[in-house]
């Protein structure tokens, strides 16, 4: 009688642990994921989503690449750019797909050092990056789409000196000024 107890309690406990198991392993990564993106602001635009804020307190943000199953798009004017609440932001990782980056977006993110556009942005906004006082370093994707840059959308930056053209004294990217040197 007792063997037959253990044919039925071992199986069930077994079965009960592979249970808790894969809820484990398939469920807590996307909830950390919801919590990461609820921490976000988005507001439905043409082709996709905008990120308008951001109510996290992170040094380090990753902007998600999609939202309710459509691309997040657009890097709304002003998302970023209250030096009180983002000041400690280091970096922020911009997603694939993104296409805009409106005026303003980052303005005054004064601890930002570093940024990557990615390929598939093709407008950076008037003074987008304007007064990120510790933003050392932009990086363009290989084979990158972008068309517009704003005026002084990298002005009052740190971005090294030897990218600026000595003649004019403001980096271009393929012919098109960023921004004139702060010096």
């Amino acid at each position: 009688m007792k063997d037959k107890i253990w044919f039925i309690i071992v199986p069930s406990i077994l079965s009960f642990v592979v249970a808790i198991v894969l809820v484990t392993v398939l469920l807590i990564p996307k909830i950390r994921y919801a919590n990461e993106v609820s921490k976000f602001e988005f507001e439905e635009v043409d082709d996709g989503y905008a990120v308008v804020g951001y109510n996290g307190n992170s040094k380090s943000i990753s902007i998600p690449s999609q939202y309710k199953g459509k691309n997040v798009v657009e890097i709304s004017s002003y998302a970023f750019s209250d030096s009180q609440k983002f000041g400690s932001v280091k970096s922020i990782t911009l997603p694939t797909g993104l296409v805009r980056i409106d005026s303003n977006a980052f303005c005054g993110l004064t601890g930002i050092e570093s940024v990557s556009i990615p390929k598939t942005c093709i407008t950076i906004g008037n003074s987008a990056f304007l007064g990120c006082e510790s933003l050392v370093n932009v990086n363009f994707c290989e084979n990158y789409e972008l068309i517009e840059v704003g005026a002084n959308a990298f002005s009052l930056t740190r971005i090294q000196t030897d990218f600026l053209d000595s003649e004019d004294d403001f980096l271009t990217v393929d012919g098109v000024a960023l921004f004139a040197s702060a010096q």
